[in-house]
């Protein structure tokens, strides 16, 4: 598990945002395109899209943090010396992203 501080400088960590406004696009693309109009809160998360699509950086922040305190994420991250965010996954990134949407989305 990461430390506080070990925590604080991953989630601003310049290229972990990067990658955590890209899997934001590439959910809010899902939702906008693919998703089924029966999914749980369907309607807010299709809002959520529309604005986050467009602006993927402005919802980064929060994200970031739901990324950092990932505790896979953070073992991956805390697993080298130095730490480094080259050691989390893309796939686990997009994970705690597309488990957090509904709590950004609202309803």
């Amino acid at each position: 598990m990461a430390t506080l501080l070990e925590q604080y400088e991953l989630r601003n960590d310049p290229t972990l945002i990067k990658r955590v406004e890209a899997a934001i696009a590439k959910t809010a693309q899902y939702v906008i395109g693919a998703e089924s109009s029966e999914t749980a809160n369907h309607r807010n998360r299709t809002k959520w899209a529309g604005q986050a699509i467009q602006q993927p950086q402005s919802y980064s922040p929060s994200f970031s943090w739901a990324v950092a305190g990932n505790g896979t994420i953070q073992a991956a991250y805390t697993s080298t010396t130095p730490v480094s965010q080259d050691n989390v996954s893309d796939s686990d990134i997009e994970y705690v992203v597309n488990v957090t949407v509904d709590i950004f989305a609202g309803g």
